[in-house]
């Protein structure tokens, strides 16, 4: 077995060789390279952002909501069919169908 070299006594230097100041890497102009490109970035991430809210929002207007098929009969004619979109719906009570004259 090899024995240990023995250490040095002299400080190491820790500075990173060929460093610039910070007016010159400022000068050099690549943080505002990089700083667009973030800018960029967050502009594109916004704007995938709000097609896809207006996307999500605006289905609503054209896809239609739960149908119903019925037929409607008007005293003395024949029945007509419908298809219609649920928009609300109403209790009812007996007593309210017999004053309105329906047969129940």
């Amino acid at each position: 077995m090899q024995s240990p070299e023995p250490r040095s006594t002299t400080p190491i230097d820790l500075t990173v060789k060929g460093s610039v100041s910070v007016g010159a890497y400022l000068k050099s102009g690549q943080p505002y390279v990089w700083s667009t490109a973030a800018a960029i970035a967050v502009s594109i991430l916004i704007t995938v952002a709000l097609l896809v809210l207006i996307a999500v929002r605006g289905m609503g207007h054209f896809w239609p909501a739960d149908l119903m098929q019925a037929r409607y009969q008007q005293p003395g004619e024949t029945a007509q069919p419908l298809l219609v979109e649920l928009r609300s719906s109403e209790s009812v009570s007996g007593a309210r169908l017999l004053s309105a004259g329906l047969p129940i």
